[in-house]
């Protein structure tokens, strides 16, 4: 007989004759010479000993002479070590784990995963040795706790396949990406592939962003060495991991404000192209140039977003009902008129959201601050995914929520007291703690 281990695992005992599983209903017969075959063989030697009065041993060739009525005892100690061998499964799993970089072997809670994207070890296994000698300053997470591979597990929507690919157009480049990922990492996304029915029926969604911003993006989004995820399909536009570690915490923040800034961009310019679904007060110049000076902060300098305002950035100062006080990702104003312009941000723009501190108003990013403080999703949106219409914070007073926009601005405040710090631990904002050495 011989022993047969399955892709899953299991082990199993097939009979050499016709390669048929031995198993508790097919037993192993013991023939003279001492080897065995299963019953259903044993049965097609008695059958033929209708015609030819020996069998043959598949094994030796020994010729055992036999009757018409032959039949062969059951080989007791072998069908002992075949209904043992059943309960086991076989794994290849070795031990220890591999470190990708001094290929030493390590205890799992020994190792860890680089985290930062622009290594050429990203998402690979290293040992601690490693992590402290060659990879000083990088981000790193436990092998037990794979964010990939668990963030897969949870959202069970994910589908990498091509039925799950969107084509999304970037000023002529092509990109196919995974519509339910991204979905899951920005509601942008979400509202881009499953607003409506026809979109969904069309899969493709031409976009005004420059191919190298939203390549950045998906660079940030995929891990960058996953082959399972590609998302070029023309091929014209690839990008690659980098030669070297040149990525920061700071680095990777700043990426997903840059991100942000430009959906945000790309929103302002189809609600302009809609016209008949906006009130013009004075111009339509104005309300947009409004609605900019709301979304994007004046931080463009250092993320290299004046290209994007060029054409109206001499429509920036005409913003005449506001008055701005403070910087980042929010403009705190005695009051936020005229009331419909409000309406009109509300409902066309729905990442933007008015909230009340105490008698002052603030409008700010809700995807931007949820992102930075996941705590914050109960406080913008509802059970249904929805955005809530009042919101009146009182989570913290207003210099601290200035202090917060300051902070996930790239703009550290010039003083962090504990009133900041206590707000960032209760809102879950650990990437502004770490990116800061905030304890």
């Amino acid at each position: 007989v011989m022993v047969q281990v399955a892709q899953d695992g299991s082990v199993s005992v097939i009979c050499p004759k016709f390669r048929c599983t031995i198993t508790a209903d097919n037993v192993p017969r013991t023939l003279d010479c001492g080897h065995s075959a299963c019953t259903g063989c044993a049965r097609v030697f008695r059958h033929a000993g209708r015609k030819q009065p020996y069998a043959r041993c598949a094994v030796c060739g020994h010729v055992t002479r036999r009757q018409a009525d032959w039949n062969p005892p059951i080989n007791q100690p072998l069908l002992k070590i075949i209904t043992e061998l059943g309960k086991l499964t076989v794994t290849t799993r070795i031990g220890k784990t591999s470190c990708t970089s001094c290929k030493g072997f390590y205890e799992e809670k020994e190792m860890r995963i680089c985290q930062t994207m622009k290594c050429n070890s990203f998402r690979q296994s290293l040992c601690l040795q490693c992590c402290v000698h060659k990879h000083e300053g990088h981000a790193f997470i436990k092998i037990q706790n794979d964010i990939h591979a668990s963030f897969r597990g949870n959202h069970k929507r994910v589908d990498h396949s091509f039925s799950d690919r969107r084509v999304i157009d970037a000023r002529g480049e092509q990109f196919a990406v995974s519509a339910t990922y991204l979905s899951a990492h920005s509601p942008f996304f979400s509202r881009l592939f499953y607003g409506s029915p026809v979109a969904m029926v069309t899969a493709s969604f031409p976009m005004d962003i420059d191919p190298a911003t939203f390549a950045d993006l998906l660079d940030m989004v995929y891990p960058c060495k996953d082959d399972d995820l590609p998302y070029i399909v023309n091929g014209a536009y690839t990008r690659k991991c980098c030669d070297h570690c040149t990525q920061t915490a700071a680095d990777r923040l700043r990426l997903a404000l840059k991100l942000e800034l430009t959906l945000a961009i790309d929103r302002l310019n189809r609600v302009v192209e809609e016209k008949e679904k906006l009130e013009v007060y004075e111009s339509l110049n104005d309300q947009w140039a409004a609605l900019k000076k709301y979304v994007l902060p004046s931080i463009t300098s250092e993320w290299d977003l004046e290209r994007l305002l060029a054409r109206d950035r001499q429509k920036i100062d005409w913003l005449k009902p506001f008055t701005r006080i403070g910087s980042g990702y929010g403009s705190t104003t005695k009051e936020v008129e005229p009331k419909r312009l409000v309406y009109h941000m509300r409902s066309d723009l729905p990442d933007s959201r008015v909230v009340r501190v105490g008698d002052a108003s603030l409008l700010v990013s809700a995807s931007i601050l949820c992102l930075f403080a996941p705590r914050l999703v109960d406080f913008f949106y509802n059970e249904a995914n929805r955005f809530k219409e009042d919101l009146n914070w009182t989570l913290c007073d207003v210099d601290t929520l200035r202090s917060f926009l300051d902070l996930i601005s790239g703009k550290k405040p010039d003083e962090i007291d504990a009133r900041l710090i206590d707000f960032l631990k209760s809102v879950g904002a650990d990437s502004v703690i770490h990116n800061y050495e905030i304890v």
